[in-house]
C-alpha cells in the first residue's frame, strides 16, 4: 500500500499547481493565427502554436539530429532527402 502512496505522491509533484500555461495559449493563439497560417489548416497551426509556447525547448533541440532520424527512418526517405550533413 505505501508503493501506491509513494507514486500518488509523484503524481501530484509532476502536476502544475496552475494552468497558467495553458490559459497563456489561447493569447499566443491569436498571435500565431494570422490570416496567412489561418488558411494551413488545424494540425499546422497546432504544431506552429505548440512551438511558440514551448519556444525555450525548441530552441534547444538539435536539429541535424532530428533531421537525420527522420531520413534515416526508411529507405524511401533516404532516396528523397539523401545524406543529411
Amino acid at each position: 500500500m505505501t508503493h501506491f502512496y509513494f507514486n500518488l505522491t509523484k503524481l501530484l509533484l509532476v502536476v502544475p499547481a496552475t494552468s497558467a500555461t495553458a490559459e497563456r495559449s489561447f493569447p499566443a493563439l491569436r498571435r500565431v493565427n494570422t490570416y496567412l497560417r489561418a488558411t494551413i489548416g488545424q494540425t499546422p497551426l497546432n504544431s506552429a502554436l505548440i512551438l511558440h509556447c514551448h519556444q525555450d525547448r525548441a530552441d534547444s533541440l538539435n536539429v541535424v539530429n532530428t533531421a537525420q532520424d527522420f531520413v534515416c527512418a526508411s529507405d524511401s526517405r533516404s532516396n528523397a532527402f539523401g545524406k543529411i550533413v
